[in-house]
């Protein structure tokens, strides 16, 4: 999948799950630990996209999980393993 913004019916399956576990793909979603939008962007380590902004936040997300894990898959499992990505 090319790290880019697509629409949500086009996204890898292990993105969409990603999402619904944290925020119930609310792009407007703020944590009670204050993380941020639909993939729960964490504002004290990472500058975060807009509240509403699916395609900022996914992006942000795309960038996010190449970096950390290389593929939704990979953050997928980590998110199985230990409860976040």
């Amino acid at each position: 999948m090319p790290y880019s913004y697509s629409s949500p019916a086009t996204w890898s399956a292990a993105k969409r799950e990603i999402m619904r576990r944290e925020s119930s793909g609310n792009p407007n979603a703020v944590s009670p630990n204050g993380m941020r939008g639909a993939f729960q962007c964490n504002p004290s380590s990472h500058p975060c996209p807009p509240l509403g902004d699916l395609g900022a936040q996914s992006r942000w997300a795309n960038n996010y999980v190449k970096d950390r894990y290389g593929t939704w898959q990979n953050a997928l499992a980590h998110h199985n393993a230990h409860g976040w990505y």
